[in-house]
């Protein structure tokens, strides 16, 4: 049973994984050189997870919704180009989002921005996961998440579980 949901928990990561990957595709398509630039350039460190985890535990316990892509009306993952500034307003208009952040000393362009970094990175460490997973990461970001693999992997599974259980 216990290999059983490890197995589900990886899926489940990996299909959070994807939907922040493609929202940075997204971005990416948009061909905005300030977007392509601000994701080069964010560094990651313990101060931002450690924040960006407590926003997300606060948003779980208040049963706020952190979609850093928008979802349509049936629950799929919206597609276009959208750019970090649209992702941004979009996660900032959503009710209660920006009392969080705010709390946490955050905009809802870090936590964007942030977010897509964070998971891109964790994603590029996969085994298997070839150069292009690791394109426009920086290699300190990669450092920092391959440092810190465990803390991330351990909140992103209690998160995904967390959400599932928004959902019902």
């Amino acid at each position: 049973m216990r290999n059983r949901v490890g197995v589900v928990t990886v899926l489940t990561v990996w299909g959070f994984a994807l939907l922040l990957v493609s929202a940075w595709a997204s971005i990416a398509l948009a061909s905005e050189a300030d977007d392509v630039a601000a994701f080069r350039d964010f560094q990651l460190d313990s101060h931002y997870l450690h924040r960006w985890m407590a926003v997300k535990r606060e948003a779980t316990a208040k049963g706020v919704r952190m979609q850093v892509l928008p979802l349509q009306s049936g629950g799929s993952a919206a597609s276009g180009n959208d750019s970090l500034s649209a992702l941004t307003a979009h996660l900032d208009a959503e009710p209660g989002v920006h009392a969080i952040l705010a709390h946490h000393g955050m905009t809802a362009r870090d936590f964007v921005l942030g977010s897509l970094v964070l998971v891109t990175a964790r994603m590029a460490l996969y085994p298997g996961a070839g150069g292009d997973a690791q394109a426009g990461v920086s290699r300190h970001n990669l450092d920092f998440v391959r440092a810190h693999k465990a803390e991330v992997d351990r909140f992103i599974q209690q998160d995904m579980r967390a959400q599932a259980a928004m959902n019902h």
